[in-house]
């Protein structure tokens, strides 16, 4: 299928794409999102330059999408959404920058645990409902919480372990 996603926008209205990214269902794949003012990237295992692809977004991306510092940021589901709009499947390795990536940067550490500057969520918890945030400049300031869901453990990951720090 295709990968769908939701923004909130201006007035707090959700605005719903579905992009042309499509994704295989039991298949480990690597999703990124690069926005920059209105009009978002998403690249699929890495992009391009690694071996995979890319989709530019222009319609329906509002220019304060991800910049909306009165909501919490959400993955998997709307704070207000039901069951029947989360994302059924596992999450991994969660990350956030205060700037766009390059595509280059996407390609190149897309497959590793590279420390983003604001969030990051790697979700090697061995349990509970607070999911720790290893990002260097922000740290424990904002860790996560697990709601509506369990934190897995002892799933294989197509990836080294090593964190790396890295502002590429």
């Amino acid at each position: 299928g295709f990968f769908s996603y939701a923004l909130l926008g201006s007035g707090g209205s959700w605005v719903w794409n579905q992009s042309t990214v499509t994704v295989s269902a039991n298949t480990w794949t690597h999703v990124a999102f690069s926005k920059s003012g209105s009009q978002m990237t998403i690249y699929k295992n890495g992009g391009s330059i690694a071996g995979g692809s890319e989709a530019i977004v222009t319609a329906g991306v509002p220019s304060n999408a991800l910049t909306n510092s009165t909501s919490p940021f959400a993955v998997g589901a709307r704070l207000s959404s039901s069951a029947a709009e989360a994302f059924t499947g596992t999450l991994d390795d969660v990350r956030l920058w205060t700037y766009p990536r390059s595509a280059s940067a996407i390609a190149q550490n897309y497959n590793k645990h590279v420390a983003s500057n604001m969030l990051y969520f790697p979700f090697d918890e061995a349990g509970g409902t607070v999911v720790a945030n290893h990002a260097a400049t922000t740290g424990s300031a904002l860790s996560g919480t697990v709601a509506g869901a369990t934190i897995a453990t002892g799933l294989a990951t197509p990836y080294s372990s090593t964190f790396t720090a890295a502002n590429v």
